[in-house]
């Protein structure tokens, strides 16, 4: 209930999580005999602030109350100086708020699922303000400092460049030279042989500065600048189960505007960048922490998969969706895949299984494990025309596309439609049928790699115009180690590809209101997020 402060916790939900798979045999009197020992636990006083619900229960923490409170407000304290060159000050806040930390979190919670969904996240977090912590250090001259801070760093991240492009001003900085250029040559030989690619084009410039002898003051320039970037400050919201209604949650300050995701291949000169995850989970994890201490419908996919290879349509299988508008009609068309480390194949058919109405349009989302470099085509056999309209791929050259097609001529269930792709280790392809779509605005992507999971999706980076009456769709393309991803209210989860422990989910909503429009939901590891507005 702490992770979930002043919010409905149902009693289902506690059950789980409290006996996970073992629940006793009246599994809500004991859950209330629980809540009673807490309350006997918390004093008369405190006691008060759980409160028992129809549903489930709620403990009402006042603001300031837990160390989560001061951690934000000492992190963004420290990120507000360091903005404006006051480094012994920012040092100073970040110094505090580290010290907060007592251990591994949830390290006494015998809950894995708890830990599963929050550890990462909070982790990763944890990670963001060292960093900001360590550009401090670095910019008042405490170089032997970081260097050791980094070297550990760096070792339990091999693959981020923020730390290695660090490690080598803080070696550089402490009149080791040598051994800041011998870090840019152990990395490049480790990411070209066992990536293929090459390090990031600003570290190579760092390295090509520091052979130069290059003022190390001009190589704190880039960590200045990145400190000056405005700060993203937006408040998540989260529905309250009792009403149904939305609650703003404190945001986290985003405590990394310039930090880039290792990435091997920037299309159109842009980053991908991570943005912290949701404030409720950040601020659930480190609470605990602190205080604490449809089968495949039909059809085989070309070329066939591999014996071994898992082939299923649907987690939570769902019928056509009607919508009670006269002519927001979801159909669901297709869902076809393979597990099966088909790196030879480039090509798949996906059946119809219910019938297109012309007119409407076809949407189809793809999800490429472990691709490479190449076009990715969509097209059917009535001939309709399918336009990318999304694209996004993570350091691991696993990738999520949206592709549309307008206004498209009707397809029978003797119809096939085929994607053609660069060579990929899985497939995940999912195809849906909307009413009513006149043309495509704007959309939004969003990634993460293995060594900065976290414990919710977004693509709130880019937040998409939108006006009521817009569809928005989203894909998320997924390892979710077992769990797929969750929607935040407001979204209609399609039939869910699972592959292993990957997983292709597709998602609409109609837009209530205008505004800014974001995908967001909760996952537990991995994922690659497209979101795209279409215009009704």
């Amino acid at each position: 209930m702490l992770l979930r402060a002043g919010r409905l916790v149902s009693t289902d939900e506690l059950v789980e999580l409290v006996w996970e798979e073992q629940a006793p045999g009246r599994p809500r009197q004991a859950l209330q005999n629980h809540v009673m020992r807490v309350r006997q636990v918390l004093g008369l006083t405190v006691a008060e602030r759980l409160r028992t619900l129809p549903s489930g229960y709620v403990l009402d923490v006042e603001a300031g109350e837990l160390d989560i409170d001061r951690f934000t407000v000492l992190q963004a304290r420290g990120q507000a100086a360091a903005a404006v060159g006051e480094w012994r000050d920012a040092r100073s806040h970040l110094d505090a708020a580290l010290d907060l930390w007592r251990g591994e979190p949830l390290i006494d919670i015998p809950s894995p699922s708890l830990q599963d969904e929050h550890c990462d996240a909070l982790r990763h977090h944890h990670l963001l303000v060292r960093e900001m912590r360590i550009d401090a250090s670095l910019q008042l001259g405490r170089y032997t400092d970081a260097a050791g801070e980094l070297r550990a760093l760096t070792a339990a991240y091999p693959w981020r460049e923020r730390l290695r492009g660090r490690l080598m001003i803080a070696l550089y900085g402490d009149g080791r030279q040598a051994e800041a250029l011998s870090v840019f040559r152990d990395f490049r030989n480790a990411v070209t042989e066992e990536l293929g690619i090459e390090p990031d084009a600003d570290l190579q410039l760092l390295h090509q500065r520091i052979l130069g002898q290059d003022p190390v003051s001009s190589l704190l320039e880039r960590v200045n600048e990145a400190s000056r970037l405005p700060q993203g400050n937006e408040a998540d919201t989260t529905p309250d189960d009792s009403s149904g209604s939305k609650a703003a949650e404190p945001a986290v300050p985003q405590v990394e505007p310039g930090g880039r995701l290792f990435h091997p291949q920037r299309r159109g000169g842009g980053y991908h960048r991570f943005k912290p995850s949701t404030a409720v989970m950040m601020a659930a994890a480190f609470v605990a922490g602190l205080l604490l201490g449809r089968p495949l419908l039909g059809g085989e996919a070309r070329p066939p998969a591999a014996p071994d290879a898992e082939l299923i349509g649907v987690e939570d299988p769902l019928p056509p969706v009607q919508k009670t508008s006269a002519d927001g009609v979801v159909r669901f068309i297709g869902r076809v895949g393979s597990d099966a480390q088909i790196l030879s194949t480039t090509s798949v058919d996906v059946p119809v299984e219910n019938p297109v109405t012309t007119g409407d349009t076809v949407i189809v989302s793809l999800g490429l494990t472990s691709t490479s470099a190449g076009a990715v085509t969509v097209t059917d056999s009535a001939g309709n025309v399918y336009t990318p309209v999304g694209d996004v791929v993570d350091a691991y050259w696993h990738r999520t596309l949206i592709y549309a097609a307008f206004k498209a001529g009707a397809l029978k269930t003797a119809d096939r439609i085929t994607a053609t792709y660069p060579r990929s280790s899985k497939y995940h392809i999912a195809v849906d049928e909307f009413r009513g779509v006149t043309g495509v605005g704007a959309s939004a992507s969003g990634s993460n790699v293995y060594e900065q999971n976290a414990s919710s999706f977004t693509t709130s980076k880019t937040p998409l115009n939108c006006k009521r009456g817009d569809l928005f769709v989203a894909a998320v393309a997924s390892n979710s180690s077992g769990v797929p991803p969750r929607f935040s209210a407001g979204w209609q989860t399609l039939p869910i590809l699972k592959l292993s422990s990957y997983r292709l989910t597709t998602a609409f909503q109609y837009v209530t209101d205008d505004g800014k429009c974001a995908a967001t939901g909760q996952t537990r590891a991995q994922w690659e997020a497209i979101a795209v507005v279409f215009h009704r």
